[in-house]
C-alpha cells in the first residue's frame, strides 16, 4: 500500500515538472490559463486523478491558482509564496519588524537607485499613478496600505533582477507592518519622500533616489523604535 503511494506521488511530482515545462513551451504568462484538464490529460497521456494531484503540487508552490467555477491560472507571483521565510512563526514579532525595516535600508535604497538606470516610461508612469493613489488615500485617512505595498514592489521589479523579486514578500511584510505603526504620525512624510522617490527615478537621478529612499527608510525605522519603546 505505501509503496503503491509512494509510485503515486512520484508520478504527480513528475507530471508537475511536465506541466511546468509545457507552460514555458507554450510560452504562458502570469494570469493565463492553463489548459484544461482533459487537454492536460490527452497532452501528456496520463489520468485525470494525476492531473489533479500534479495540479496540487504546482498551487502549493504558487505555480498556479485555481479560480472557482473559471478554471486554473498561471500565478501573478509565480512560484513565491506568501511567508518564504516562515516569519508568521517567528515569536518575537518586535524584533522581526525592527530587523526587516534594518533589511529593507540595506536593500531598497539600491533598487531605487538601480530602478532609476532601469525603469521603463511605463513603470515610472505606473509610479506616478500609485504616488496619487497613496496621497489621496492619506488625506482621506483611508487604509493605503496595498497600494504602498504595490509603490515598492514595482521599484523591486524596475530593477529587472530576478533574485530581487524573490525578495518581494520581506518588502511586503515590512510595508505592512510599518504602516500599521506610523501612518498617523508618517503621512506627510511618507507623500513627500514617495514623491521624491519617483520624481528622481524618473530624472534617471541613481544617487538621488538611492538617497531618498534611505531617507524614507530611516524614518520608518527611528519612528518605529520610538512607538516599540512606549
Amino acid at each position: 500500500m505505501l509503496e503503491k503511494m509512494n509510485k503515486t506521488k512520484l508520478l504527480a511530482d513528475s507530471v508537475a515538472d511536465q506541466i511546468n515545462d509545457l507552460i514555458k513551451d507554450r510560452q504562458l504568462h502570469p494570469g493565463d490559463k492553463l489548459p484544461s484538464e482533459m487537454e492536460l490529460m490527452e497532452a501528456l497521456n496520463i489520468g485525470r486523478g494525476t492531473v489533479r494531484e500534479a495540479v496540487k503540487i504546482l498551487v502549493s508552490r504558487n505555480v498556479l491558482v485555481i479560480k472557482r467555477g473559471i478554471g486554473t491560472f498561471v500565478s501573478e507571483h509565480t512560484g513565491q509564496i506568501d511567508d518564504p521565510l516562515g516569519f508568521n512563526y517567528v515569536e518575537d514579532k518586535e524584533k522581526l519588524f525592527l530587523d526587516t525595516l534594518e533589511l529593507r535600508s540595506w536593500i531598497e535604497p539600491n533598487m531605487a537607485k538601480c530602478a532609476a538606470k532601469t525603469a521603463s516610461d511605463e513603470q515610472i508612469s505606473e509610479l506616478k499613478k500609485l504616488c496619487d493613489v497613496i496621497e489621496a488615500q492619506l488625506k482621506e485617512n483611508k487604509d493605503h496600505t496595498q497600494a504602498d505595498i504595490k509603490f515598492h514592489t514595482l521599484i523591486a521589479n524596475c530593477t529587472d533582477n530576478l533574485v530581487i523579486s524573490i525578495l518581494i514578500p520581506i518588502i511586503s511584510v515590512g510595508v505592512t507592518t510599518s504602516i500599521s505603526l506610523t501612518q498617523s504620525i508618517l503621512k506627510e512624510e511618507t507623500i513627500h519622500t514617495h514623491r521624491e522617490i519617483v520624481n528622481c527615478i524618473a530624472a534617471h537621478d541613481e544617487q538621488g533616489a538611492y538617497n531618498a529612499m534611505k531617507k524614507h527608510i530611516d524614518e520608518n525605522q527611528r519612528c518605529a523604535k520610538k512607538m516599540i519603546q512606549k
